[in-house]
């Protein structure tokens, strides 16, 4: 029985406790303790209410048993819909006494007694103006227990003082909101105006995104519209025990019908929900995944890519603020992506000769340093082709500039055609000159692997990978195309076109990549002095 007494200081046990320097949680757990201590019950719950939302969360707990069986429980969530019982206290603010005993129990309620035990329950809403955001119940499983008129205004008041804590909790938490989304946005600031590589931007934003929303992992997606794929750059995952997981590793799968995905704007995937496409629901259960904020990055109407925000530990219900911090985040990747594509579309044009569309003097230089010591490094092979249009002046002298820059983009489609794909090279040198990077690849074919020709064994490298007939096989087919285009008058010249071209290889007398280049540039002028039209390999 609860007397005057008691009931008076309980009463400034938990105002005292509300004015404490305790976290919030700390807070809300030392309350239920009180509460239930107070009413002499089994156990003290809880809940926290969204106004507007069909679920409520379990957000503390007190048990008079060593062993609290809703311990494990604290942070779930249950929907009003399926619990006819808190229905009646969140919409009617009613306080609500159910027994084992009543035989008009609600179905729903008579199947929680019957799992956890129950013999007595009261509900009471907690309201904070006036709003319902929380529920404060307390359960007995001991014994049948009816309470009296004092017990249950006791429990009245209480339910009042709950309400200021919940309402605490949430002021808390929004500050706490605040300040985990104004430091992730200050991060993503700084990584989008303090580097241009594009990933270590993407690793920030992954790990902010994350940290500021609290969900298990994060993923940026980019979109490929011809593909109509989103695949996916980065994921940063919170693991288990505080431990943190970053980079490229353990990358979903490309996910197909990415423009679908994308125009339906912000949106959440609960695996639970049944109206979910039965691909997508099997997709998000084969990874593990309970709940999505799929976030659209969209340029100025361009779809760019995709931000999945993931909770894989229990199903999670985003709040509005939750989603617009995700959503500004978005705002910040997509400006990301978009940079990224100008400032690899300017380092193109930095790279491209403009004329023939291949790479140009520059890049080139580059590129053979970067070759020569991985050549080096591993010992493999590495020969370098300089090819010149035979009396291409002519060209310009007899047909005009027109024609002239003509040929020079036939020649260079021809070069890049029979070139294996990011591992070869073709570039204009300068004028009507090109150069062939070839490495992997050595001047004469010296055997044959699978149909595909390459160095001795001893070098060190995979047949496979060489150019069929070496180096200089590639030149001759080179010109022998060259001719052919030039008999379809391509361009439309009478004049034969032709090439010349000096092949050479890397060898040990040469001790930097310009020696390389100046061997195949005298086999070129030897190729040009003996009758034009011709291969001469450096000996």
């Amino acid at each position: 029985m609860v007397t005057r007494r008691s009931a008076q200081r309980v009463l400034a046990e938990v105002s005292a406790t509300l004015a404490s320097s305790l976290t919030a949680q700390d807070i809300l757990a030392t309350v239920a303790r009180q509460i239930g201590e107070a009413m002499g019950v089994f156990s003290c719950d809880i809940w926290e209410y969204e106004p507007g939302a069909r679920h409520m969360t379990f957000v503390a707990t007190w048990c008079a048993a060593e062993k609290n069986p809703y311990g494990d429980a604290v942070g779930s969530t249950a929907e009003l819909d399926d619990w006819d019982n808190m229905l009646a206290v969140v919409e009617g603010r009613r306080t609500v006494e159910l027994h084992s005993d009543d035989p008009d129990l609600p179905p729903t309620d008579r199947a929680s007694f019957d799992k956890w035990g129950f013999q007595t329950t009261i509900d009471a809403p907690l309201v904070y103006g006036d709003r319902v955001i929380g529920v404060l119940g307390l359960v007995e499983t001991r014994e049948l227990r009816r309470f009296t008129a004092a017990e249950r205004e006791l429990f009245g008041q209480l339910a009042v003082q709950a309400a200021i804590a919940i309402n605490n909790a949430h002021a808390f938490r929004r500050l706490e909101e605040q300040n985990r989304q104004l430091r992730a946005l200050r991060e993503i600031g700084d990584a989008l105006t303090s580097t241009l590589v594009f990933e270590e931007a993407l690793d920030v934003m992954a790990r902010e995104a994350a940290e500021a929303l609290g969900v298990s992992r994060c993923i940026i997606n980019e979109y490929t519209e011809g593909d109509d794929l989103l695949t996916p750059l980065v994921v940063y995952e919170r693991l288990p025990g505080g431990g943190r997981r970053g980079g490229t590793g353990r990358l979903p799968a490309a996910r197909p019908s990415g423009l679908l995905l994308l125009g339906g704007g912000t949106q959440v995937e609960q695996a639970s929900d049944l109206g979910l496409a039965e691909a997508v629901r099997s997709e998000l259960t084969d990874r593990g995944e309970l709940s999505s904020l799929n976030v659209p990055l969209i340029y100025k109407g361009l779809p760019l890519g995709l931000m999945r925000l993931v909770e894989t530990r229990e199903e999670r219900h985003f709040s509005a603020n939750e989603i617009e911090l995700a959503r500004g985040i978005g705002e910040q990747a997509a400006l990301a992506f978009q940079n990224a594509r100008l400032y690899r579309s300017l380092q193109e044009q930095a790279d491209t000769d403009g004329l023939t569309g291949l790479c140009n003097y520059r890049r080139f230089r580059e590129r053979l340093y970067d070759e020569f010591v991985r050549a080096r490094r591993y010992n493999l092979p590495l020969t370098l082709l300089m090819i010149d249009i035979d009396d291409f002046k002519a060209f310009n002298d007899d047909y005009g500039h027109l024609i002239g820059d003509e040929v020079l983009r036939i020649v260079a489609k021809i070069l890049q055609g029979g070139l294996r794909q990011h591992i070869d090279l073709a570039a204009r040198y300068g004028g009507e000159e090109f150069t062939v990077m070839l490495p992997n690849t050595p001047p004469e074919d010296v055997g044959a692997a699978g149909g595909l020709q390459g160095p001795p064994a001893a070098s060190g490298m995979a047949r496979a990978k060489a150019h069929r007939g070496g180096a200089a096989a590639v030149a001759g087919r080179i010109l022998h195309k060259v001719e052919i285009a030039a008999a379809q008058k391509a361009c439309g010249v009478p004049r034969t076109v032709t090439v010349s071209i000096g092949v050479a290889l890397l060898t040990p007398e040469m001790y930097d990549a310009s020696a390389l280049l100046r061997a195949a540039d005298a086999a070129l002028y030897e190729a040009k002095h003996s009758g034009k039209n011709t291969v001469v390999v450096a000996g």
